[in-house]
């Protein structure tokens, strides 16, 4: 019909909307969890290679020397506050799902963890850090676009 609108002219809107929005969410949650543990990966290999990093800090791991882990979760963070669907609560604890990832995989592998449990206790201070990271970037986008 000519000057009617069809469902193709309307915006998503009802529950199309919010099942496109909850898959782009859990893609997003995805995305941050895989990029962390990669990242976690990644420097527990790098930090295991250098003679360096085993000389200056007396050895252990990526849970004994959290620093660069810390910053790149935070960033992660703050990229998932700033452009993800999901809430900022699960996007800040996908962001530093490096930590306890790494844990298991070391524990696997036959690492040392003779103090698992307030191992994980600051991994949840992380990501509860990573929430608090993930809110400002929430919160930084709200003061960029008014509305």
């Amino acid at each position: 019909m000519i000057g009617s609108m069809s469902d193709l002219d309307l915006p998503l809107a009802g529950p199309r909307a919010a099942a496109a929005t909850t898959r782009r969410a859990q893609l997003w949650l995805l995305a941050v969890a895989f990029t962390s543990s990669a990242a976690a990966l990644l420097a527990q290999s790098s930090l295991a290679q250098s003679s360096l990093t085993q000389s200056s800090l007396g050895g252990g791991g990526l849970g004994d020397h959290p620093g660069l882990m810390l910053c790149i979760g935070a960033a992660l963070a703050l990229a998932g506050g700033l452009l993800a669907a999901a809430p900022a609560a699960l996007v800040g604890i996908a962001a530093m799902a490096g930590f306890p990832v790494n844990a298991v995989v070391d524990l696997i592998r036959g690492g040392d963890h003779s103090l698992l449990p307030i191992e994980f206790a600051l991994y949840g201070v992380y990501m509860g850090l990573g929430a608090v990271v993930a809110r400002v970037g929430r919160r930084l986008v709200r003061r960029a676009v008014p509305g």
